[in-house]
């Protein structure tokens, strides 16, 4: 009997993949952003949408110039080789207002950290604290905008923690996430129509997911379809 009870906490515990389910390691995330922002540089290259090319400049000490989304990319696959692909997403976030979202949006991931989700951006080394000293999620940056604080490896935190901040904070009106698009309703229109043509929302879900895609909107955390 107690054999089994053992075997079946076992189970119970264990990942099919052999991960535990808390996700990945605090110290392991932190580590491979770091890693990835120190070994790149902000800006563009004509290869930089290729990720395993990008990487081999890094492991060569060449410091490929990337912008958000490579080198989210970059950071998704470095932990995918460690095993921990299936605790990642890219988020894909846009400023509310009257800003043309064809040309200004942020990308960085949210993964499952020590058991809780977390927003981890490679292309300034941030990270988000919330007031009660959690680290935030992509969720919290729309909702808790003016409450959450950003970090970065060095131990700096709130504005001196990245000299751009107010203009990176300016996007945190809307995020996209595993086909949810969380958004403040005083500041993210989803219906307004932008350059394309299209409403805000299905312009996000076809850019970031594929021409086909809709989004389930969520105006709070809580709204029907969007709780984890």
């Amino acid at each position: 009997m107690i054999r089994a009870i053992v075997i079946f906490l076992a189970v119970a515990l264990c990942h099919c993949g052999g991960q535990p389910q808390s996700g990945i390691p605090q110290e392991t995330m932190d580590t491979v952003r770091k890693y990835v922002y120190d070994n790149t540089c902000r800006g563009t290259n004509p290869d930089m949408w290729d990720t395993g090319r990008m990487i081999e400049e890094i492991e060569a000490g060449n410091r490929p110039c990337l912008n958000c989304g490579p080198v989210s990319l970059v950071m998704v696959e470095l932990l995918r080789r460690k095993g921990y692909g299936d605790y990642i997403q890219r988020v894909f976030v846009a400023p509310g207002g009257d800003v043309d979202l064809t040309r200004v949006t942020h990308t960085f991931i949210e993964a499952l950290v020590d058991g809780e989700y977390q927003a981890h951006d490679a292309l300034y080394d941030l990270y988000y604290l919330r007031p009660d000293g959690r680290r935030a999620n992509a969720s919290d940056l729309i909702y808790m905008k003016d409450e959450v604080i950003p970090c970065n490896s060095a131990g700096t935190c709130g504005p001196d923690a990245y000299a751009g901040y107010e203009g990176l904070k300016s996007h945190f009106d809307s995020v996209l996430v595993s086909h949810r698009l969380l958004y403040a309703p005083e500041r993210f229109d989803p219906e307004r129509a932008i350059r394309t043509g299209e409403q805000a929302a299905d312009y996000l879900g076809r850019n970031f997911f594929g021409p086909t895609t809709r989004v389930t909107r969520c105006p709070t955390p809580e709204s029907p379809g969007c709780v984890r």
